[in-house]
């Protein structure tokens, strides 16, 4: 037999509570997040500790010598990103753990779900022929078959 790492049960009331409080999220900064390709989030990289303090400087300087700047360097902006940046910031940091604490809890569930499926094969490729499971133990087993290359196959050198 199989351990349990997980075992509990979302109702239907709480996710549709979710789903609620999502849409009301995502609703809420509507106007505000964006979506970013894969390619501009490898160009555009991400601020760290070091990027922000470096940052920080840079908005004091600006709000301290401002007359040492052109008029292209837009202060109120700087300020706006840089808001946004650490507000942003402190959302992810109360999200994160509950982002990876679900995907290690679906985690868990599938393992064990899986456990259970392949205990219940186990038992039903065994049973006796008039249990009426010999279809779907059959097709269960083609899950299992590993895909055999066939002599025309090209070759991945070619």
């Amino acid at each position: 037999m199989s351990i349990n790492l997980v075992s509990g049960v979302i109702t239907p009331e709480q996710l549709t509570r979710y789903e609620s409080l999502m849409a009301e999220m995502e609703a809420l900064f509507d106007d505000i997040l964006i979506g970013l390709s894969a390619d501009d989030r490898r160009s555009y990289g991400v601020m760290g500790d070091r990027t922000r303090v470096f940052a920080g400087h840079a908005q004091s300087m600006v709000h301290n010598h401002g007359s040492l700047f052109p008029s292209s360097v837009d202060s109120a902006e700087f300020d706006r990103d840089l808001a946004l940046y650490d507000n942003a910031m402190r959302m992810l940091r109360r999200l994160t753990p509950f982002y990876e604490k679900l995907g290690d809890t679906a985690m868990a569930a599938g393992y064990d779900a899986y456990q259970h499926a392949r205990d219940v094969y186990a038992f039903a490729k065994v049973a006796s022929p008039n249990a009426g499971v010999e279809e779907l133990v059959k097709e269960m087993r083609q899950l299992f078959k590993r895909s055999k290359r066939t002599s025309n196959a090209p070759d991945a050198n070619t």
